[in-house]
This record gives C-alpha cells, structure tokens and sequence, in this order.
C-alpha cells in the first residue's frame, strides 16, 4: 500500500478523507429530500471516513463508490442523509464499516456544526443511489480527489 504522508505542521496536512459529492449529486440528494432546507448549504459535500489522518491510501484517490441514501433528518440545526456505502474495493468497504453513523450533512443553521449531523434522528425514505469518490480535503481547504501523481 502507497501512502501519502503528512504532519500537523504540514501545510497540506489532511483535514478528513472520505468520499465525495458532485454538485451534481448533491443537488440531486437536495431536490429528492426535502423543499425546503436549513440556510447554509454545505461546501463540500461528503461522508467522512476519517479526521485528521496522518496518512492515506494513495490507491483510492479517485474511484468511485456507489452512495444509497436511506433516511433525513433535520432538527432545525442541522440537515442531513444517512447513507450506505458500495464499493467493489474491499479497502473502501473496510473503511466504511468502521463508520458509526456514515451520513452526508447537506445544510445547518447559523452557529450549527456539521458533526452533530451524525446525532439526527433518520427517517427512512425512498432509497436512491448517487456517485462519489474517494478523496482527501486538505486542511488549506483544496481537495484531493484525483490519483495521486
């Protein structure tokens, strides 16, 4: 396994790695949701595999994982999906299961934090299925998720 190593004093030390949304396929979860949503929309929409990694697996940068989308839940602070993640790569499946909640927060309200998305009660609703990949967010804000040169 390739690793891409990193330090906290790192400039482009990992904020979280996880797999991540088109705006396209988030504003597919937003339309199929809900009519109206919490007024801040998320940046950068993502399920978060991991915070603040020391590292990552180079091999995963960029492949695609299947997202179904199995409830909502919204408590006025925060909006979000509860999800499922399907992939063909054992390493992503595996890091997916170590997930205690793997969701997608999609909006919050002024002052609200998107960890607490994973702290909503989720209503089932029709399932459907989106794409993302897996990928880093660096903590300079730019996003890793095409393969690593």
């Amino acid at each position: 396994m390739r690793c891409k190593e990193t330090s906290e004093s790192d400039s482009t030390a990992y904020a979280y790695a996880g797999i991540f949304l088109s705006r396209e396929a988030y504003d597919t979860v937003l339309m199929r949701t809900s009519p109206y949503h919490l007024p801040i929309l998320i940046d950068t929409p993502h399920v978060t595999m991991s915070y603040r990694p020391t590292n990552i697996d180079e091999d995963l940068v960029g492949l695609p994982v299947t997202i179904l989308v199995t409830g909502y839940g919204n408590d006025g602070a925060n909006e979000g999906v509860c999800v499922e993640l399907i992939s063909s790569e054992q390493k992503i499946m595996e890091k997916a299961s170590q997930i205690k909640v793997p969701h997608i927060t999609l909006a919050l309200a002024e002052g609200a934090e998107a960890v607490n998305t994973a702290n909503l009660s989720f209503e089932a609703i029709d399932q459907f299925c989106i794409e993302g990949c897996y990928g880093a967010k660096l903590r300079d804000g730019s996003l890793l998720v095409t393969a690593l040169p």
